[in-house]
């Protein structure tokens, strides 16, 4: 006997407390163009953050040749407050801010890291 196929309507899921539909709504222009902006600043945001990882190549050369560790509490702190503090300043939240900047420094932290690591190695 075949198989019959069921018409299978909108699937609808939730992200916290508000659901999401993959029902195809054409977005208003309005919308569109919106986004548009958005995604031309996720690539602005994207470039800063590649550069900020280029120059962090640099700041570990300099951190090799001066015995100074990849980790620096000290600078760590300096720079959550101040990046959380020029958030606030903006009107964003600075937990949020805090909460953005611990990744963006944990990754530059292991980077530096790893390049001091296979420096030492060599």
């Amino acid at each position: 006997m075949a198989e019959q196929a069921h018409a299978v309507g909108p699937v609808v899921a939730f992200f916290g407390e508000h659901p999401v539909s993959n029902a195809t709504v054409a977005p208003p222009r309005a919308l569109v163009a919106l986004r548009e902006r958005i995604d031309a600043l996720d690539d602005r945001i994207i470039d800063l953050l590649a550069e900020r990882i280029r120059i962090a190549h640099e700041v570990a050369a300099v951190k090799r040749a001066h015995g100074i560790p990849a980790r620096l509490p000290d600078r760590i702190q300096a720079v959550m407050e101040r990046c959380a503090a020029a958030g606030g300043a903006r009107g964003l939240d600075p937990r949020y801010v805090g909460e953005l900047w611990s990744v963006i420094i944990e990754e530059t932290c292991r980077l530096e890291e790893r390049l001091l690591s296979r420096d030492e190695a060599v």
